[in-house]
């Protein structure tokens, strides 16, 4: 079981610098993640587009938040993502009942979820700047 980290970044960058992810390019990771976990093809890539439109069509309202409230958005998302997912596999695979591994591993998301974002904000001044933040690095 391993936490949504793309779902993380894919929430971060669309939120705080979209122009630097690209449909194309979600929909290509998308279906790189549905090859190597056996899932059904092109869940992940249209999942990962409707977040990505989702959240873009929200990001000026998110922006006005302070962290806590964004993170409530993003558990929310996450959840809604993990829900999909479940349906999407129900509809295609016929599974019904997953146990707790799909909830276990979205609690892991939103938890880890302020340490990635953090991460990602250091990434982001990093590439505005052309240097490490504060001349210190990460």
């Amino acid at each position: 079981m391993v936490p949504m980290t793309t779902l993380i970044f894919l929430f971060y960058w669309a939120c705080y610098w979209p122009r630097m992810l690209h449909p194309a390019f979600l929909f290509a990771v998308g279906l790189l993640e549905d090859i190597l976990s056996g899932s059904v093809i092109g869940l992940h890539a249209f999942l990962y587009i409707l977040i990505y439109m989702v959240v873009i069509s929200q990001r000026r309202l998110i922006l006005k938040e302070p962290f806590p409230v964004v993170w409530a958005i993003f558990a929310f998302t996450a959840l809604s993502y993990t829900l999909l997912s479940l349906l999407a596999f129900r509809i295609f695979e016929g599974h019904f009942f997953f146990g707790w591994q799909p909830f276990s591993q979205w609690l892991m998301t939103v938890v880890l979820y302020p340490f990635l974002h953090q991460l990602s904000f250091y990434l982001q001044v990093f590439l505005v700047r052309g240097r490490p933040v504060n001349g210190r690095g990460l």
